[in-house]
């Protein structure tokens, strides 16, 4: 019997020894998850931030205002009225010539229609999203919220404190008349969190001038080239709305798994014509953590089109928990630090389009008697510039693939080659032309871009290089060399230190991506790497130093054009805002010691110092919300910017791509090599599928001869019209009287004296063939 019980409670003990060890291993797992949440965690990071207001956040700025029904005057110059009705939150623009009303949501009586939460929702001037446990989003709207707010006079308008006492969230906005437009500022210093809710994002003025289905009118997108989203065409079925990141997605937040479709927003603004006029609203300050957000009628169950800016103050990121496990998506603690400021524009009159916009848009970006905030700096293009040609990029190799013969370089172009090249085009009849060096480094194309800027002697060296510049100068041939501050291809050939020079995503871990594939997919190896903006500056002056040495005329910056990341590296911490000033330091730097520099796509805090662009998008995303493609970057840029359409060669319709390059005021541009395109198949760089010159000879005959006869003479005008008119037949103007003409249709278009060919072109001076 005793034994039996000794057996008992030493199976009793046997098991509860068990249980207490399972019980130690659950405790060891969940304090060790919760340590590796946190230690993913961004804020652990602190980001610099230079404070915009001086005093403590929500002190207001003057004495405070008594509550009033109905509009209000806050300020007005000699055309314009700020107004605001303070209790309901509305706030309206009036036009004194015009007599013309533009309103921040739709005015109450037109709300009776909809339930009480799109009531709401339609007539809040903010909608704001928030997180309680930095994993879900909830998204409320101003006035949704048993929200209380003090208003205070300041100069030029009224600062309002707003409080939502649920959430213990308060922020300051102030709306001001300045400069001839209306401005709408979020100023960092003014945001409170004394709960456990944390701001993700604010919308400002998300219903400013929105639209009924069936209106006359549309929204103006920049996307891509620019896009048209009309009133009056059915979207309702949709059910979605349009929503995307201003200069792209955060590379170290993007967690998706396929490359993106369609084109990027390269201008912080969005626009919309009405039967009586029109509006732009551009980013001031902010953009570079911000989204535009459109939204047809349905979403939501708000009866209007409509769209704003959406900024992040907190953006969600991929973590994983252990090696083998999925992804859990997690909000950044810290607050992205920066103030927010949209500016509006206005311009009444029926016969207000597109072009009109852009013109605002454009006098804005040059003006030099507004204030630095408000005019962002475009000038003018330089007369007899000598990039202002075709463009000829000539690839001069790269090594094959990790998974091939590692190491063995494939020439597709020495310098002697390119020296050959040359000479045959211009025999040709292509009189004038630019040519830009791709993958003249060490390794060639996916080489060490960071510390070697002598060319690979394989190619032909320095000799080569220094033969092939004094040729050019020569035969009056205009020459850029490529070159990449961004992209680590192999950190043991880069000579970079992998713990405090590359980027790193918010967990801490490096960030990585992977090259495309010739199907466009991405490929599974190998792992590249971004150099974080410090570690650039620092070895920029060296490299500079070497291309003066040289003798090389002028660099095409890659990647800092169209590519804008944040860093969690804990040495160089930096935001979005940062890096892009960053970037415009480098571009600066460039073009002091060169004397002018270009950079890709063309994302306007890049474009704004630079000379040219290359690969300037010329079509929009194919997305069913966007009706019709439009050329408004272009509209903006034409005249301060040298900029080249993508590779005719490399387009899935040469002859399309030429004539929208003719049609968008772009120069043609061809991607070639002298040796055949067939031994880049074991390459990064098998996408080129067909790029050996003398296969393109003719083309590039043609693309110089439409260049020479329709856009040569009109590079420093801007463009001051675009239209089509007809079905296929499009109508651009330049501010000369020049217009040309393109016919994407099967039939001759001959009407009010012009007459355009199928799948032509036709040019008419002084203002003939209008």
């Amino acid at each position: 019997m005793i034994n039996k019980v000794i057996k008992v409670i030493h199976i009793m003990n046997r098991k509860t020894i068990i249980g207490l060890a399972w019980l130690l291993v659950i405790l060891c797992i969940g304090s060790w998850l919760i340590l590796r949440i946190g230690l993913a965690d961004g804020s652990a990071v602190t980001f610099h931030y230079d404070s915009s207001m001086g005093r403590p956040a929500g002190l207001p700025i003057g004495d405070e205002l008594p509550p009033g029904k109905g509009l209000q005057t806050f300020a007005e110059d000699g055309q314009w009225v700020f107004s605001a009705d303070l209790d309901s939150q509305l706030f309206q623009v009036r036009d004194k010539r015009s007599g013309v009303v533009w309103s921040s949501s739709p005015v109450p009586e037109a709300l009776t229609a909809t339930n009480q939460t799109a009531s709401q929702i339609a007539g809040s001037p903010i909608l704001l999203s928030y997180t309680t446990q930095f994993k879900d989003i909830l998204t409320t709207s101003l006035l949704t919220e048993d929200v209380t707010w003090k208003s205070f006079k300041m100069e030029g308008g009224v600062q309002i404190y707003y409080e939502l006492p649920r959430l213990q969230l308060a922020f300051t906005v102030e709306y001001t008349l300045r400069d001839g437009g209306l401005h709408v500022r979020l100023p960092e210093d003014g945001i409170s969190e004394g709960g456990a809710a944390a701001i993700t994002s604010l919308e400002l003025f998300p219903m400013f001038e929105a639209a009924k289905q069936g209106e006359k009118g549309y929204v103006v997108v920049p996307d891509g080239s620019g896009a048209l989203m009309y009133f009056d065409r059915p979207h309702t079925f949709i059910n979605r709305g349009y929503e995307k990141w201003i200069y792209g997605v955060d590379p170290v937040f993007d967690f998706s798994r396929t490359p993106p479709i369609g084109e990027r927003l390269t201008l912080p603004l969005l626009g919309m014509v009405k039967e009586n006029g029109g509006y732009v609203q551009t980013i001031l300050k902010g953009a570079e953590d911000a989204k535009i957000v459109i939204n047809p009628p349905g979403v939501y169950n708000v009866d209007y089109y409509r769209g704003g800016m959406e900024f992040a103050l907190r953006k969600t990121y991929a973590t994983k928990l252990s090696k083998a496990g999925s992804d859990v998506l997690l909000v950044e603690k810290e607050r992205i630090r920066s103030d927010r400021e949209i500016r509006f524009d206005f311009l009444a009159g029926s016969r207000v389009g597109y072009p009109q916009l852009a013109e605002i848009v454009r006098e804005r970006l040059m003006s030099s008697d507004m204030s630095p905030d408000t005019s962002l700096g475009l000038e003018q293009t330089s007369e007899g510039d000598p990039y202002n040609a075709p463009l000829i990029r000539l690839l001069m190799g790269t090594e094959k693939r990790e998974d091939g013969l590692s190491g063995s370089l494939v020439i597709t172009t020495t310098f002697n080659e390119g020296g050959v090249i040359m000479d045959e085009l211009l025999q040709a009849g292509v009189e004038k032309l630019t040519v830009g060096l791709k993958g003249w480094q060490q390794a060639g194309a996916y080489g060490d871009t960071h510390h070697s800027v002598k060319p690979d002697a394989r190619f032909g060296g320095e000799k080569g290089l220094n033969r092939l510049l004094q040729q050019a100068e020569q035969l009056g041939v205009a020459i850029a060399l490529e070159d990449n501050e961004t992209d680590i291809y192999s950190p043991r050939k880069s000579k970079v230190d992998m713990r405090s020079q590359v980027v790193r995503k918010p967990d801490g871990s490096l960030y990585t991506h992977l090259p495309l594939g010739p199907t466009g997919s991405y490929r599974t190896e190998p792992s590249w790497y971004l150099l974080n903006a410090a570690a650039a500056e620092h070895m920029r002056g060296p490299k500079l130093d070497a291309y003066e040495e040289l003798g090389v005329p002028t660099v095409n910056l890659q990647r800092t054009g169209d590519t804008l990341s944040s860093d969690y590296n804990r040495k160089n911490p930096l935001r979005r805002n940062q890096w892009a000033i960053h970037e415009q330091q480098a571009l600066s730097d460039i073009r002091s010691r060169l004397g002018s520099v270009g950079v890709f796509y063309g994302y306007l805090y890049a474009a704004k110092e630079a000379d040219r662009i290359i690969d300037i998008p010329i079509s929009t995303s194919p997305d069913d919300l966007l009706d019709e493609q439009i050329p408004f970057l272009q509209l903006v840029y034409h005249g301060s910017l040298t900029y080249y359409a993508s590779p005719v060669n490399r387009s899935e319709n040469p002859q399309m791509q030429l004539l929208r390059a003719i049609e968008y005021g772009a120069i043609p541009s061809f991607e070639l090599t002298y040796r055949p395109t067939v031994e880049l198949r074991d390459t990064y760089e098998d996408r080129l599928f067909s790029g050996e010159y003398s296969e393109w000879m003719a083309d590039v005959q043609k693309a110089y001869s439409m260049w020479d006869s329709a856009l040569k003479d009109v590079y420093k005008h801007q463009m001051t019209d675009h239209r089509e008119m007809a079905e296929g037949v499009y109508r651009t103007t330049y501010e000369d009287g020049t217009s040309i003409w393109v016919n994407y249709g099967s039939l001759l278009y001959d009407s009010n004296g012009a007459v355009v060919k199928p799948m032509s072109f036709a040019v008419y001076k002084g203002g003939e063939g209008l």
